[in-house]
């Protein structure tokens, strides 16, 4: 592991060490206590300067960390020996990664869409294993759901994936159950490189006009949707810890607080949510009861 250096000054330095041991409520509350009642872009600034300083990975080191990560035993996944594929809701075998009857790392926010050599390439937020076929046919499309009238919609996307997916020429949806995790996935992208990459990088921005010349991947509004209708299970809270405890030490902090994405986006997006703070005060976020995976 590389350790990059995004800022200095010990209070960081006692934030991120805080994930070393398994943080509890009160820990958590703590690692994001400089950022109380900010909104907008305060907010955005003061939770890259929390997130942004962490451990990175080599690009060969992600594939035992995924093994461990997104293990089909959730509560010993050291032992499994199974990994569960984020498109396909599919358990197969570990052993199986990298080949091409098998599985392999999926960037949920596209390389082309500005990642380069370095932390944003492998960082741990946005990999998730995936079928080497249906990854291949999601490509570099940003998620979105296909238009209603849309006469060009694929359901399921791809004859492997899971049948509540969807996808046509320019958009992907992935299965219900983690619509979620990838969009909390993509706002933790936004803010840990939305100002700047510690590789001279592009600063990665959320849109509803997406573009990868610009960077700037997509569609905001349905990820503000999928983020208020699909909270965070037991699964992806148990994933951010572990990512913190054993890698990168540091935290996403739309699967801690949900709320925070429509505290930063919701003006910016052509969707208009109710008032975070309010969603959060009448407990609307609830951890949902997620379907079991297929067995293969």
């Amino acid at each position: 592991m590389v350790f990059r250096h995004f800022s200095k000054g010990h209070k960081e330095l006692h934030r991120m060490y805080q994930c070393f041991m398994e943080m509890g409520f009160s820990d958590v509350n703590n690692y994001y206590a400089n950022a109380d009642h900010l909104e907008g872009k305060s907010l955005k600034k003061k939770l890259n300067s929390i997130i942004a300083r962490h451990q990175s990975l080599s690009y060969r080191e992600v594939w035992n960390a995924l093994k461990l990560l997104d293990a089909s035993d959730v509560d010993n996944p050291k032992a499994s020996s199974g990994i569960v594929e984020i498109y396909s809701l599919r358990v197969v075998p570990k052993s199986l990664a990298g080949k091409p009857e098998g599985w392999n790392r999926e960037h949920l926010w596209p390389r082309s869409y500005g990642l380069k050599d370095g932390p944003s390439l492998t960082d741990l937020h946005n990999i998730r294993p995936a079928d080497v076929n249906v990854n291949s046919s999601r490509g570099n499309k940003y998620y979105g759901e296909c238009d209603v009238y849309s006469t060009k919609c694929l359901k399921p996307a791809n004859k492997e994936a899971a049948l509540d997916t969807e996808t046509d020429k320019d958009r992907w949806a992935p299965p219900k159950q983690h619509r979620g995790d990838i969009a909390r996935a993509l706002m933790y992208m936004a803010v840990c490189y939305g100002f700047r990459q510690p590789d001279g990088g592009p600063a990665l921005h959320l849109s509803d006009s997406p573009k990868s010349s610009t960077s700037e991947m997509g569609l905001l509004s349905t990820l503000l949707k999928w983020n208020e209708i699909d909270p965070p299970s037991r699964e992806e809270k148990l994933r951010n810890e572990r990512v913190c405890k054993f890698y990168q030490h540091n935290r996403n902090p739309f699967v801690d607080h949900p709320e925070y994405a429509s505290l930063i986006w919701e003006e910016r997006s052509s969707l208009r949510l109710p008032r975070s703070h309010e969603i959060h005060n009448k407990r609307q976020f609830k951890t949902r009861k997620h379907e079991q995976p297929i067995l293969s």
